[in-house]
């Protein structure tokens, strides 16, 4: 054959030269004419090699294919047609590619200069490579076959198949993966010799929601480990299971809820495998250092000229994948504004996903409507010509465009913020004195109201289905009558960002909920349409309590119940530097989303502070024993490091939002949190005051009298130390946080509102019942307080609230629930009163109300009303108010002087209230 070879050698034509080929891995399966069969090597044929894989593993092998290269090479080499040597090997696993590598250097360094040629890919390093360690979270694929069990193998990080099903096995993990920046998936697996060339395999990846992707098949070979690698990155490499049409995107694979490998082995009835490292690689370092710089792609402005708070939108696109685009550290995307007179603001860009909401058999949905993109959305405060700059840095990286905007004359009003002249009191940006009234809606349904008050349940089940659909029927409903304000949660089942993966879109820890963010999109718009401004609540208590409202456990940082979770207490939230760089970071991202809406009232960090655990440790204990509890639980370590981090996060609001957003934060009980209305970046002090609070007080306080008004009363006089300078709203109430009677609600919604306003409070919030209002349709009950308030503003005014002293000698009746009582709030020149009966002041029966001219109630007579001292001498005028219809009923005069106090009250029903205002 040698001399053969000379001979064509020496008769080729004097042009070209070629490789000669030293190794061909042909000859180790059994197709061809030369095969392993036949292979002197093998054991069969009085060879040293038990199986075809033992060429890349044993040493003689090794030594012969060096021998063999040092004979072609000394007989053949220094012919011109002779470029080199060729090596035919294209399997990927590590010891194939090793013995490649060696025999190349060794061939190298024995004869310099020369050239050799492999098509391995593995041969390349890879820009980055990640082992997923899937080993541990392997389960049976019971969708194939219930009778396979799995053995795994935690040394060598492996798990084994036991099949015992005809043609097809499976095994499926659903730890989130996220894959997005990688070239391909691989993994290695030990195939059994008895299946010979019949076993083969398949991967497929579940997305979100619900798509499934399944590879190409892969042919295994017997008894030997075979690493199967799936291109990520090739068209046509994955097939959508539910859509043939539809292409693998780069970011399809940033959430992956389940990955999966299906093994087939036709006309066998069992089957034994290993899998062993899986693995992510990244593109070849090679190809990724003559990758193009980072640029910004295909930018689409708005608009050329903006009117003033209105919305500025850029979108554009990066030419390059992240593997996770919330984290500024991988990408980090800025806008910057300058305007004429040189003033700067700089808000955070983000990664967008459009998703759609559509509505199926009545529900609500969300679909995945298109690719990725990234968005800037400010709303410029002022007037004037803007250039603008948008970088983005991923490392060492930096890409820039520019551009420039006007921005003109507006009518929107701007911004909620805190008065400059009282900062007690709210304005908007224009200047414009804005008292705050409305409730609570912090997701469509509520579980706890279908609990305890079951004629709500239609109500709260149809708004869960409806979704956002349901704010657009309560925003118009709300401002028809009035009200311009609302709460809402971003909480674990309704627009919460990270959560959970066993919440339908959540991705675990790190990785946001962008069906969600759509949703938040669409109230937000729909607040804007409306004229309602929210104070949004980014996080809710309970993801880090384990005693109220507890869903720690499910939580995704932590590490006993979610595979990503690493945190052992949800106590280390506030303590650890990873959870605190990402809280962080969600800020960001909400602001740099959000921000930009002067519909947000204000920026909560958390609600109801003291049930999270590093708080509640000092007020209370848990009888609960589990490995996510510390023990021992009650410690007061911790109560002070909460304050601060709820101050340091508002400070992350206002440090990363260009809009001059409020940033507050929430706590529930009497008591709970005065030691965080002091710190300088939290805006409005905020809790709770649901009647049953009575507990928490002085007994003293409540010996007469201990309804709402009472309530509300009290609440604002225990606040008064910490809102000095800061508004004071309540957060929630409305009977108490349980059990209830519908009908007492509807009386304390109308009775706690007219209270509320003869207080220090800067606005009527927080009723929590908001399907009460809904399925009795109490949305007209805002109508009274609206039009009293009209014209009214309060900044700079020394009110004082008090109880009003009152008298109706001409009484119908004398019982203690026809009994008059009423609150006050005076300045030196004017005063505000609400005068009502004991017994629809009650702290749980409280009598319904049928309206202004209810018969039900025994008329009052004339009476007078005692002036508080605050109120100077002289002449006023006095006007009756219709508390349900908003409209004067009465007017009168009086004089008041040392010798003459009093004030007089028309007769009325179950309440009125008065205004009496100087007549100079």
């Amino acid at each position: 054959v040698a001399d053969e070879f000379e001979r064509m050698l020496a008769s080729a034509p004097a042009t070209g030269s070629l490789p000669i080929l030293l190794f061909d891995e042909h000859v180790l399966d059994d197709q061809g004419t030369y095969n392993w069969v036949d292979n002197p090597m093998a054991a069969a044929n009085g060879g040293y090699l038990e199986k075809p894989s033992d060429v890349f593993s044993t040493e003689r092998s090794f030594r012969t294919a060096v021998s063999r290269a040092r004979y072609m090479l000394s007989r053949f080499g220094q012919s011109p047609k002779i470029s080199g040597l060729l090596i035919l090997a294209s399997r990927k696993e590590e010891d194939v590619v090793k013995w490649i590598d060696s025999l190349a250097a060794r061939l190298s360094s024995e004869f310099p200069g020369l050239r050799i040629w492999c098509g391995n890919p593995e041969l390349l390093d890879r820009w980055k490579t990640v082992n997923l360690a899937l080993y541990d979270s392997w389960e049976k694929d019971e969708r194939l076959s219930q009778n396979t069990h799995l053995s795994i193998n935690r040394g060598q990080r492996s798990v084994t198949v036991q099949a015992n099903y005809v043609n097809s096995a499976g095994i499926v993990s659903r730890k989130i993966q996220h894959w997005a920046g990688a070239a391909a998936f691989s993994c290695d697996v030990l195939a059994p010799p008895e299946l010979a060339n019949e076993l083969a395999m398949l991967a497929f990846i579940r997305l979100e929601p619900n798509s499934i992707f399944q590879s190409k098949v892969a042919q295994l070979r017997p008894d030997e480990w075979n690493r199967t690698v799936f291109d990520l990155t090739e068209p046509g490499s994955w097939t959508c299971v539910d859509d043939k049409a539809r292409v693998l995107q780069p970011n399809d694979v940033m959430n992956i809820r389940e990955v999966g490998l299906r093994f087939f082995y036709p006309g066998c009835e069992t089957m034994s495998l290993t899998v062993k490292d899986c693995r992510l690689l990244w593109p070849y370092a090679a190809d990724a250092a003559t990758l193009p710089g980072l640029t910004i792609e295909q930018l689409v402005q708005s608009t050329n000229i903006v009117a003033r708070y209105e919305r500025f939108d850029l979108e554009f696109g990066l030419n390059r994948v992240f593997n996770n685009p919330y984290d500024p550290d991988e990408i980090d995307v800025m806008f910057e504004a300058r305007s004429e007179d040189g003033s700067v603001f700089r808000h955070p860009g983000y990664y967008h996903e459009p998703w759609f909401l559509g509505t199926k058999a009545g529900v609500e949905t969300v679909t995945l409507s298109g690719p990725s993109r990234w968005r800037v959305r400010v709303s410029p405060t002022s007037t004037g010509r803007y250039e603008w700059t948008l970088s983005a840095r991923a490392g060492e990286e930096l890409a820039e465009v520019h551009g420039t905007f006007t921005c003109v004359p507006g009518t929107s009003r701007g911004f909620l913020q805190r008065s400059q002249a009282d900062p007690r009191c709210f304005e908007l940006s224009d200047g414009t004195f804005f008292f705050p009234i409305g409730h609570n809606l912090r997701s469509p349904g509520d579980l706890r109201s279908e609990e305890h008050l079951p004629e709500t349940r239609e109500s709260s089940r149809r708004a869960e289905r409806e979704g956002t659909k349901a704010y657009e029927k309560w925003f118009k409903q709300m401002r028809e009558n009035g009200a311009n304000f609302t709460r809402i949660w971003m909480c674990p089942w309704w627009c919460g960002l990270e959560a959970s993966s066993t919440h339908t879109g959540y991705h675990g820890v790190e990785y946001y909920n962008q069906g969600n963010a759509a949703r938040l999109d669409r109230l937000m718009e729909l607040a804007e349409a409306h004229e309602m401004y929210v104070n949004l609540e980014t996080m809710n208590h309970g993801m880090l309590s384990t005693v109220v409202d507890s869903d720690w456990e499910h939580s995704p940082w932590n590490k006993y119940t979610h595979p990503n979770g690493y945190l052992a207490y949800a106590t280390e939230y506030i303590t650890n530097e990873r959870a605190i760089r990402w809280h962080r970071n969600r800020i960001r991202y909400a602001v740099a989303r959000w921000g930009y809406s002067t519909a947000i009232a204000w920026w909560g960090v958390i609600t109801e502070t003291e049930w999270t655990e590093p708080y509640y440790r000092s007020i209370g204990g848990t009888g609960q024993r589990k490995p996510w509890i510390p023990s021992p639980y009650q410690t007061r370590e911790y109560r002070n490091v909460v304050v601060d981090w709820l101050d340091d996060m508002a400070g992350q609001f206002r440090q990363t939002d260009a809009h001059p957003h409020i940033v507050s934060s929430h706590f529930s009980n009497p008591g709970n949190g005065m030691e965080a209305w002091s710190k300088s970046n939290l805006d409005v002090v905020h809790n709770n005051a649901y009647t049953d609070f009575t507990k928490y007080w002085e007994a003293q306080r409540f010996l007469d009298s201990n309804g709402i008004a009472d309530m509300m009363f009290v609440f604002s006089d225990v606040y008064k130390p910490y809102c000095r300078d800061k508004p004071l709203l309540v957060g929630e109430w409305g009977g108490t946080p349980g059990a209830n009677r519908a009908t007492h609600l509807t009386t304390e919604f109308h009775v706690g509102l007219w209270s509320m306003l003869m207080t220090r409070m800067s606005g009527l919030t927080g009723f929590w019942w908001w399907h009460v209002i809904d399925t009795y349709n109490l949305y007209p009950t805002y109508r009274g307080p609206v039009a009293f308030m009209q014209g009214e503003d309060r900044r700079g005014k020394q009110y004082v609230p008090g109880r009003a002293s009152v008298g109706f000698p001409n009484a119908q009746t004398r019982d203690w629930g026809s009994m008059r009582r009423g609150l006050v709030l005076a300045g030196e020149d004017e005063m505000f009163a609400y005068i009502y009966c004991n017994s629809i002041n009650r702290s749980e029966f409280s009598a319904s109300i049928k309206g202004f001219d209810d018969r039900s109630y025994p008329k009052s007579g004339e009476g007078f009303l005692t002036a508080p001292g605050i109120l100077a001498d002289g002449q006023y005028d006095i006007e009756y108010w219709n508390t349900f219809d908003g409209i004067v009923v009465g007017t009168n005069s009086v004089i008041l002087a040392a010798h003459n106090r009093q004030i007089p009250v028309m007769s009325h029903g179950p309440d009125i209230a008065l205004k009496v205002k100087s007549a100079k």
